[in-house]
């Protein structure tokens, strides 16, 4: 079995090369933390705190982040693979070359953040607020985002295609250069949403809120 630093004060600490997994960090306090190339995989890292901190080449796969705190963090090349994601904070984060794929996330907070380069293939998101953030390249191809906030948003050049967005908001939104191909956007708000040189084939809009949209040299081939 791994260690035990349940509500330890790793505050500003310098991490690096290191191996945790089937830790138990539970409530410990990682933040103004430098991490760099640990292995925290299936561990239990509920309501940790890496506020602030700089986490680059981490290894989150399969592990519990429930809770846990996020807000101003630097985070780069991280795994966050199979992880159990409720709740959580990403307040004011940046996001780069990140993978969550085949995540559970639920409630989590994603405002005001940066998410560049990242995947998010097959994951469950559910209930969760991106509302202010910038999401560049990103993979979101494939997923049902029934329920969430995407309020003023930047979706620049990410891939929604292939995707359920029945009754989510994305009032004031940019949807500029994305994929939005074969999507669901049954019910949702899009009130006041960009789009410029959007994909926007096969798509499903009944019940759908354009009011004051901008539509600018779209791919526009079937609207049902």
């Amino acid at each position: 079995s791994g260690l035990n630093l349940d509500e330890a004060n790793l505050q500003g600490t310098s991490i690096s090369n290191s191996k945790f997994p089937n830790s138990k960090f539970s409530e410990t306090n990682f933040s103004n933390s430098d991490l760099n190339n640990i292995d925290l995989s299936f561990s239990d890292l509920l309501g940790a705190n890496f506020t602030n901190a700089k986490l680059s080449d981490i290894d989150f796969t399969g592990s519990n982040l429930s809770g846990a705190i996020f807000t101003g963090a630097y985070i780069e090349n991280t795994l966050f693979s199979n992880s159990t994601i409720y709740g959580t904070k990403f307040i004011g984060t940046y996001l780069e070359k990140s993978v969550f794929d085949n995540s559970q996330i639920n409630s989590a907070l994603f405002l005001g953040s940066e998410i560049n380069d990242s995947s998010f293939n097959d994951v469950f998101i559910e209930n969760t607020n991106f509302s202010g953030s910038i999401i560049t390249k990103v993979n979101l191809s494939n997923q049902n985002f029934s329920n969430n906030i995407f309020q003023n948003v930047m979706l620049n050049s990410a891939n929604l295609s292939n995707s359920i967005l029945i009754d989510s908001n994305f009032l004031m939104t940019d949807f500029g250069s994305a994929n939005l191909s074969n999507t669901n956007l049954i019910g949702t708000n899009l009130l006041k949403s960009y789009f410029k040189n959007t994909i926007l084939d096969d798509i499903l809009i009944d019940s759908t809120t354009l009011t004051d949209s901008c539509f600018e040299n779209d791919i526009i081939n079937t609207i049902q």
